[in-house]
């Protein structure tokens, strides 16, 4: 499949309108994944609020108390308002993360410890 393919069926569900060839797209690919590590697979939600709640329930089964994380965004405020990622997140050890950027608006971009 092709990554654009995939991309418009997933702006697809984001709106809530799956065409046909999405829904038909998505069975296809519905399978028990196979885990050779620690980590889990990426569960995909329509609303924001299921993602949140996922990921907070997650985040409670884990043993430990949560630090909190404030992003310090720097750059060309036309790409940095759109990053979707919230301003504060908490974790714990072992919290499982995912770094989603737009490829191209990598560069510049950089770990600060």
């Amino acid at each position: 499949m092709f990554p654009l393919v995939f991309v418009r069926i997933l702006n697809q569900m984001r709106l809530g309108i799956l065409s046909d060839e999405a829904i038909s797209t998505f069975r296809k690919l519905s399978r028990v994944p196979e885990l050779h590590s620690n980590i889990q697979p990426t569960e995909l939600y329509p609303l924001r609020k299921d993602v949140d709640s996922s990921n907070n329930a997650r985040l409670m089964a884990l043993p430990g108390i949560a630090k909190s994380f404030v992003a310090h965004d720097t750059g060309d405020p036309k790409r940095t308002d759109y990053f979707l990622a919230p301003g504060e997140i908490k974790l714990k050890i072992n919290a499982q993360v995912m770094l989603s950027l737009i490829p191209e608006w990598t560069s510049g971009l950089t770990k600060k410890s």
